[in-house]
Order: structure tokens, then sequence, then C-alpha cells
């Protein structure tokens, strides 16, 4: 191989890499969402009650308050704590 078809090789190799996980992250995770999402639209024909049930129940907005702000914290706390983190590990010799 010359240069050139080492640096294409090389360019390709992260995205080999990663393709095992994308391929399961798609069928575990948008597959299931997808059917999830089917689901709630159709039962069994078109509908958006599941929806509606959101905005007319309170108990279901406060779930979804205290769900938007659990996830808010923890995402806070995982960057305050993640990146001092990441710089002592960029700062360490090899």
């Amino acid at each position: 191989m010359n240069g050139r078809d080492d640096r294409r090789v090389s360019r390709w190799k992260p995205w080999l890499l990663l393709a095992p996980t994308l391929l399961a992250l798609t069928i575990f995770l948008l597959i299931s969402l997808a059917k999830m999402l089917g689901y709630s639209l159709f039962d069994p024909g078109f509908t958006s009650k599941h929806f509606a049930r959101i905005v007319q129940e309170p108990v279901w907005l406060q779930v979804l308050w205290i769900t938007l702000r659990t996830s808010l914290l923890v995402t806070l706390v995982t960057l305050m704590l993640g990146y001092p983190v990441a710089w002592v590990l960029c700062k360490l010799p090899a």
C-alpha cells in the first residue's frame, strides 16, 4: 500500500470500530422507541389520547417536571465532576 491508501484506511478505521456499537444502538434503542411510539399513536386506530393525557392530568405534568429537573441536575453534576477529571488526565505525563 502506498501512503494515499494508508490515509484512506486510517480515515475509515474509527467508523469500522464504531459500527458494532452503532448497529446495537439502532437495533435495541431506535427500533424499540419506534415501536413504543407506534403503540402510543395507534390504539387500535390512530389516536392522540395518550399524549392528551399528559396535559390533562396534573400527575403526568408533575412526573415530567421531576424527570426534567433530575436530568438537568445529573447533567450539571456530571459536567462539574467530569471536566476537572478530564483536565487532570490530560495533564498527566504519557
